[in-house]
């Protein structure tokens, strides 16, 4: 039983050198060279996505209307 741990590790070790040397014969792909922006350029979004037009105002009473349009001012 001994013997066949010694060949199982051998094995092992020959078959992880193997490995190793398959990795180190890899090449990284072409990639472009050039450094990014400081920032990302902002670019128009798609046609879909166009500001909203704000909601017609509320005709609820009191303090809740002045809620409804502080919500829609900030969602648009």
């Amino acid at each position: 039983m001994r013997e066949e741990d010694e060949l199982l590790a051998e094995l092992e070790e020959l078959e992880q050198e193997e490995l190793n040397k398959k990795m180190t014969d890899i090449r990284l792909p072409n990639v472009p060279s050039s450094s990014l922006p400081a920032q990302p350029v902002r670019t128009p979004g798609p046609a879909g996505t166009a500001p909203r037009p704000r909601a017609a105002p509320s005709r609820r009473a009191g303090g809740e209307d002045e809620d409804i349009k502080h919500l829609a001012a900030w969602a648009s």
